[in-house]
């Protein structure tokens, strides 16, 4: 695992992101109820929250962001870019307020 975010608006609600190119949200007091963020092609270096909590973002290697529904695990939609930068940007876009 190389990320770890926990939900601002439920501490319940962790998300995770590391290097089999998976990331998960999960429920810590269900460790068996988790949803599989499924997409990405490379290691999954960053994961974040927003900060209502609603949305969270993944970054990885492959040069993908993808943003998520908490609620529902739907995929929201995609952001391409050059590897580095892309996972540089869920530190600075992800914090939505």
């Amino acid at each position: 695992m190389y990320s770890v975010d926990i939900n601002p608006a439920d501490e319940d609600i962790v998300i995770t992101g590391g290097g089999d190119d998976r990331a998960f949200l999960w429920h810590v007091s269900d460790p068996g109820a988790f949803v599989e963020l499924a997409g990405h092609t490379d290691t999954v270096t960053k994961v974040a929250f927003s900060a209502d909590g609603k949305l969270a973002a993944t970054g990885g290697m492959d040069g993908l962001v993808k943003v998520w529904d908490v609620n529902s695990g739907a995929l929201v939609t995609d952001l391409d870019g050059p590897d580095e930068i892309v996972v540089r940007a869920v530190s600075i876009c992800v914090p939505l307020s």
